[in-house]
């Protein structure tokens, strides 16, 4: 970076209230994460979803509300001319297409970059690294570029690639990628309503997961850590099976554990599936991922709480 942008993107380490946007703000880790900063700084929230808004509860009244799609670049343009310190993005490829998440994730990487945001924080699925491999992932692997991955895992890749783009271009990033959140994520979501449709049986396969309170806890740790620029953390506290995870939301719903175990599709029916374009949008996958945290153990000295 030259030293003028080093200038522009110059971040101050004194204490004193900051100015944060957070996009995905009614979320479950950006709600999180607001109730939190709003304590000590002052926070905007993105969101196009006015009654999840409203059942936040009184705490949401003390931010600085947007209601706009990320895709709207006018209304966009208009949400960054408030000027901020830091911007926390939370991902959202859930499309049938890349077209209006990555258009997203451009819209807020560029007008960060536009204004000289000290820092973005981008928190994505860590499908965006793609399927299943033969070894455990790491942040060093790249796509596979796997004809079974499914438009969301795409789509997902697709968005990390505008935040990677930016970050080449100066401006400060880090990147926050999580498997399951157990306690409170659209995947456990996506899990409870095929429990609901079916209670017997569960996927074979594995993946990763973690507590809602770890990353939120990693998300403000890495939060002007100059050491985090330009560093992509798996947060994640363990490996589990799929087995494993249905059962915990099965308790959750009051419902027994199911006891069947489901085959997973054979590589002819997978490939028909993403040919008639169904399964697309499915955020858990019946196969095998395993994903390594040493990464933020080692960097950032992390100590995960355990869930199963």
């Amino acid at each position: 970076m030259s030293d003028r942008r080093n200038a522009k993107f110059a971040l101050t380490l004194i204490d004193h209230p900051l100015k944060i946007l957070v996009t995905g703000a009614t979320q479950s880790i950006g709600s999180l994460l607001c109730q939190q900063l709003c304590r000590d700084h002052e926070v905007h929230g993105v969101s196009a979803d006015l009654a999840a808004q409203q059942d936040l509860g009184d705490w949401s009244s003390e931010l600085i509300w947007h209601h706009y799609e990320l895709y709207d670049l006018p209304a966009m343009i208009e949400i960054f001319e408030h000027g901020y310190d830091i911007v926390i993005c939370i991902e959202d490829a859930m499309s049938d297409t890349h077209v209006l998440p990555v258009e997203a994730t451009a819209n807020v990487a560029n007008l960060a970059y536009s204004i000289g945001v000290k820092q973005l924080i981008y928190i994505n699925d860590a499908l965006a690294m793609g399927g299943p491999r033969k070894k455990t992932i790491t942040e060093k692997d790249q796509w596979p570029d796997s004809p079974l991955d499914s438009q969301y895992a795409l789509n997902c890749y697709l968005c990390e690639q505008e935040v990677w783009r930016a970050a080449a271009e100066g401006l400060p990033i880090t990147i926050i990628s999580t498997p399951i959140v157990v306690d409170g994520s659209k995947a456990m979501e996506e899990i409870k309503n095929a429990l609901q449709k079916n209670r017997e049986s569960y996927p074979m396969g594995s993946t990763g997961v973690v507590s809602l309170q770890d990353l939120k806890k990693m998300t403000l740790q890495v939060m002007r850590n100059q050491d985090a620029f330009g560093e992509k953390y798996l947060c994640i506290a363990q490996n589990v099976s799929l087995k494993d995870i249905y059962t915990y939301a099965a308790a959750q719903l009051g419902m027994d554990a199911p006891t069947k175990t489901r085959s997973k599709p054979s590589f002819i029916k997978r490939m028909l599936q993403k040919l008639l374009g169904k399964n697309q949008e499915s955020r858990v996958i019946a196969a095998d991922l395993s994903y390594d945290h040493t990464k933020s153990q080692e960097q950032l000295g992390f100590q995960y709480q355990s869930i199963f």
